[in-house]
């Protein structure tokens, strides 16, 4: 509902703004059927605008960025939502020391703001309830009239009698409601003209859609002023059109003589007190076809509408996309946007810093407690945490830029992935195993097998005895024939020292195929089973012209979409934002900024 507020507020923004040029220089015009179409195209932008989402970058100045970062607000996974929390996140958060300990805590805040909100769905809704009701009362008012009146069928419309000696005329689309025996001759063909106009050109169209627009937005009266114009600007334009076939004057007598206090039940009334207005529009010189050129007036302030409500400015660093020509990155940072909040505050999440060779010297990221707000947040198994990083310490250069091309998978990861260097690696699975060799080297290995054909780790094993217990590790990978991963099994196995009895055995792997252009098209997670029969999840990739990874959409074992990743990239070919993409909207997005060393 407050979304529905915050639109809505945007909306009649949207509405004062463009009626503004309506009321002070085209409604002096007689261009009325120009006034209508730019009444209805006002308020289908002000409808529309407020749900665009597009985002345009903009460099900034060093002054005005260091402002934006000493006002940005750091409140970071403000909605909640059904996301899957994994493992890792418990084992994050769980502590043991009382400092430490967190206690869930009744938000006082959060109930009351939950309540108003409930009052006002309740308000808002009786209101539509209410307004909906009336006008379907008219509507079968109407109904009843047609369905009892005496009808006469012309060739473009359908007369309906009315009854009583009342002069009341208005016609809603095919019919015209009127009682024949209170009008003359020449009365009563000026008014079947009239009407007639009306249906010629659909002008019930314009009411039937703006009673529709009253009753969703019956708390705002911005739509019955535009209505109210609109029905004017109908009326100037029909007058037009019959009054010049006949008298002017004559034509005005005849609005005064037949002009009603009672309004019709829907649609559009022939005369309908006061007739001033129509009067002095009759008798209006007309304006020089050179006054189209105002129309043009209008289109700066859409623009702006257009930029303050459909697009997001994404201020980036003016270094982030100026000339990448001599200049070699020295720092990139990652921002967080929870897109499903109200307000979309964007978050640093951390950090990575290279040197001047593009190897990775330090990664940091906000620690796990700084993330909190309010409860676990539902997003944070998306991002690396200081778990992640140690295993990450030992980041060597697999060839120039490696890391730079791939630094959106070294800030956010899967959470259903249990190692997600796999992603990050993925057809240098072969480097990722040899980086390992290095962190269970530091380890206590009792033995050790390492076997390696044309450069490409085919085998390792490690084993570690201890008092009761014998662990095995071990990696085998298989490669295609253009040396690209195809298979990685990875078993864990621990048995006694006796090898009598198994303690505990735990086996996973992936397995990768690759299209006709040598891209890797899936990548499929196994675990229990030598087999891509026992598949827990399986990610397809696309790519755009330039074979960067353009999406990444993930599976279940049964076939089902999880979620997307979509990227964007620099002309450099380094990524600027990724979007996680659930149940079809837009969750978070992660837009990265860089820094460069000094261009030599």
């Amino acid at each position: 509902m407050i979304d529905f507020l915050f639109y809505s507020l945007q909306l009649s923004v949207c509405l004062v703004l463009l009626y503004l040029p309506y009321h002070f220089i085209f409604k002096k015009t007689t261009f009325y059927e120009w006034n209508r179409f730019y009444l209805l195209g006002a308020v289908l932008f002000a409808l529309l605008a407020p749900l665009g989402d597009f985002q345009v970058r903009l460099s900034v100045s060093e002054d005005v960025q260091s402002l934006r970062t000493t006002f940005s607000e750091s409140n970071i996974f403000t909605e909640k939502e059904g996301e899957f929390l994994d493992k890792s996140l418990s084992e994050q958060v769980s502590v043991t020391s009382p400092e430490q300990s967190i206690s869930a805590k009744p938000n006082i805040k959060t109930d009351i703001a939950n309540t108003d909100t409930n009052w006002l769905l309740v308000v808002y809704f009786a209101g539509i309830g209410l307004f909906a009701l009336l006008y379907f009362l008219r509507l079968l008012k109407l109904f009843l009239l047609i369905k009892k009146g005496k009808q006469y069928q012309h060739q473009n419309f359908t007369e309906v009698q009315l009854s009583g000696e009342s002069k009341q005329v208005f016609s809603f689309f095919g019919f015209i409601f009127l009682n024949r025996t209170q009008f003359t001759e020449y009365e009563l063909a000026t008014v079947l003209k009239h009407e007639q106009v009306h249906i010629r050109y659909w002008h019930s169209v314009d009411i039937l859609l703006m009673e529709i627009l009253q009753i969703v937005f019956w708390f705002n009266p911005l739509f019955r002023l535009y209505n109210k114009s609109l029905q004017n600007e109908n009326e100037y334009f029909v007058d037009q059109l019959v009054a010049g076939k006949q008298s002017t004057s004559t034509y005005a007598e005849t609005l005064l003589q037949l002009a009603v206090s009672k309004r019709p039940i829907v649609g559009q009334a022939f005369a309908y007190i006061p007739v001033k207005h129509r009067i002095f529009k009759l008798f209006q010189s007309p304006s020089p076809t050179m006054e189209k050129s105002k129309y043009l007036s209008v289109l700066p302030l859409l623009s702006l509408l257009f930029i303050c409500f459909s697009c997001s400015l994404d201020m980036l660093d003016k270094e982030a996309f100026n000339d990448f020509t001599g200049k070699k990155v020295s720092m990139v940072k990652a921002y967080y946007t929870n897109q499903r909040a109200t307000v979309k505050n964007k978050t640093m999440i951390g950090e990575i810093v290279f040197d001047e060779n593009g190897i990775v010297e330090d990664i940091e990221v906000m620690h796990t407690f700084q993330m909190l707000d309010n409860g676990l947040p539902h997003y944070f198994p998306y991002f690396v945490n200081v778990k992640d990083i140690r295993s990450r310490k030992i980041l060597k250069s697999v060839d120039d830029d490696f890391y730079l091309k791939n630094v959106q998978w070294l800030v956010v990861k899967d959470p259903e992935l249990r190692n997600s260097d796999v992603l990050l690696y993925r057809e240098e699975l072969s480097k990722m195993v040899e980086f390992e060799r290095e962190i269970y080297t530091n380890r206590t290995y009792d033995a050790e097998s390492f076997v390696k054909e044309n450069e490409l780790v085919k085998f390792t094993k490690y084993e570690r005895v201890n008092e009761t217990s014998k662990e095995t590790f071990s990696t085998t990978l298989n490669y295609n024939e253009h040396g690209k991963p195809v298979y990685l099994k990875r078993e864990e196995i621990e048995v006694d020292n006796d090898g009598r009895f198994q303690v505990d055995s735990q086996m996973t792997g992936v397995q990768l195929s690759y299209n006709q252009a040598e891209q890797l098209s899936t990548l499929a997670v196994f675990s229990g089973k030598d087999s891509p029969d026992s598949s827990l999840y399986k990610i397809e990739f696309q790519y755009n012209e330039l074979d960067q990874v353009k999406e990444t959409a993930l599976y279940n074992g049964e076939g089902m979409l999880v979620r997307k990743f979509q990227f964007a990239y620099n002309e450099a070919g380094y990524c600027t934002q990724e979007t996680m993409i659930r149940k079809g909207t837009v969750a978070f997005t992660v837009d990265f900024e860089y820094d460069f060393y000094p261009a030599e």
